[in-house]
């Protein structure tokens, strides 16, 4: 019963594959046509309080201003959008280009890979829309599910304020209101195979299931200031019940820019029982410190140190583990991203013998597939040195040594503009003086994460 959860999400990735209407030929020009984004600066059910924005923003000499159509639910709303550009990282480099008036709730917005002119008089086309019945391929923003049209003729019969808002407009559906107050709702389903899911000589094979549901709120969508993220999930797995349980997550983040090339980072986070990715059942809580340094756009150094605390069931097993470290990261010319990693931690507990210091190495390399998935490959090493446990090698006592490595893969996709599915391959193995310590282990994720 427990494996159920890997066969569930491969068959809702063939449904979606086969959603109604989405023909073959749509496929292929889907796969062939890269999307663009744009800025949302507006949405409204009235086509012509959105056809004045729009004009308002073209008199200011903005690029490329449409008022694109969608479906959700079963309202046609009317987006104003501002700009189009080739991807992702270009558009949101354009977010200091928009005029100063742009509303704090504007967003990034995924639009069709070639837009809809609207010629003059040719207005009354998108009236007719709203009359039209939604179909699955108009609901939502994904690539190719929306027409844009340009809005050269559009009436000025609604009054705009310099500082024009949503709720300036129209009431908003609840999706445009949820996004307007910065708030993410997410739902999430991990189905997981754990070769060794004690880390001991057992080799014990286990499937897991792990529901979870996220929430974040933010100062604003690009670079919040403040951020708070919430996880709880459900976890369930096969082979033994040790890891059974609920699992909470809250975390507060507080960004600040210094002087251009520097930017500031404060962390405070308390997990119950662990967090919905890890297998820890201590509760912890850590507060951490990074400075990121900016030398260009493509280079990156971050310097940071932690404060965590772990609480165990017993308070004998009760940590306290400090850590700093350093991060290099450099964007490549096929917008793949590089890094490497450094970090320095020791374990203070009761017990003399699980004291230890450990270095950490990782490397880590992400790469785009296409415009809507990528890969990540990364390599870890830790090197573990007790201060005092002492393992016996041919009739001689030594401190205990720990050599752990990590390889993993992981490839993710964006189906819409609201799913995404993730699936990852991690192989751990552990050395150690202590020949009782010794393992191998291999993790296999699939995921599949909804986002209201």
């Amino acid at each position: 019963m427990r494996g159920v959860g890997f066969v569930s999400v491969m068959l809702l990735i063939v449904g979606i594959s086969n959603l109604p209407g989405q023909s073959p030929a749509d496929n292929s020009r889907r796969d062939t046509a890269r999307p663009e984004y744009g800025w949302v600066v507006a949405s409204t059910g009235d086509l012509g309080a959105a056809r004045a924005l729009a004009a308002r923003y073209e008199s200011e000499d903005a690029p490329d201003v449409a008022v694109v159509p969608v479906v959700i639910g079963n309202t046609r709303m009317y987006r104003v959008v501002v700009g189009r550009h080739p991807d992702f990282e270009t558009a949101l480099d354009s977010k200091d280009d928009l005029p100063a008036h742009a509303p704090a709730d504007t967003w990034l917005a995924e639009l069709p890979a070639a837009p809809t002119q609207m010629a003059e008089g040719e207005a009354g086309e998108v009236d007719d829309a709203k009359d039209e019945p939604a179909t699955a391929s108009d609901k939502g923003m994904g690539r190719g599910s929306v027409q844009a049209a340009q809005s050269k003729s559009a009436p000025h019969h609604v009054e705009l304020k310099s500082d024009t808002r949503l709720s300036d407009i129209q009431d908003t559906s609840l999706l445009d209101t949820i996004r307007r107050d910065n708030l993410i709702l997410e739902l999430g389903y991990l189905s997981r195979f754990d070769s060794n899911i004690n880390h001991n000589e057992d080799d014990l094979d286990s499937f897991g299931m792990v529901p979870a549901v996220m929430a974040q709120l933010r100062s604003r969508r690009i670079k919040p200031v403040a951020q708070l993220n919430y996880h709880v999930a459900r976890h369930n797995y096969s082979g033994t019940d040790r890891w059974d349980r609920f699992s909470h997550l809250l975390v507060g983040v507080l960004r600040q820019d210094q002087d251009g090339s520097f930017r500031t980072e404060t962390r405070g986070e308390i997990s119950v029982a662990g967090t919905s990715e890890d297998r820890d059942l201590s509760n912890q809580y850590q507060v951490a410190q990074n400075l990121e340094y900016r030398f260009t756009d493509d280079y990156r150094l971050n310097l940071y140190g932690t404060l965590r605390w772990k609480r165990f069931d017993v308070d004998t097993r009760n940590e306290f583990k400090p850590n700093v470290g350093v991060e290099f990261e450099q964007k490549l010319d096929n917008d793949a991203e590089l890094k490497f990693e450094v970090r320095w931690e020791t374990k203070i507990i009761d017990d003399r013998d699980s004291r230890y210091k450990r270095w950490t190495f990782t490397l880590d390399y992400d790469v785009p597939v296409s415009a809507t998935s990528g890969l990540e490959f990364f390599v870890e090493n830790r090197r573990k040195l007790y201060e005092f446990d002492e393992v016996e090698i041919e009739d001689e006592d030594f401190l205990r040594r720990d050599f752990q490595w990590k390889f993993g893969v992981a490839w993710t996709k964006q189906l819409t503009d609201r799913l995404r599915f993730k699936t990852d391959y991690v192989f751990e193995r552990r050395d150690s003086s202590n020949p009782e310590k010794l393992f191998d282990a291999h993790l296999v994720d699939m995921s599949i994460y909804f986002r209201l």
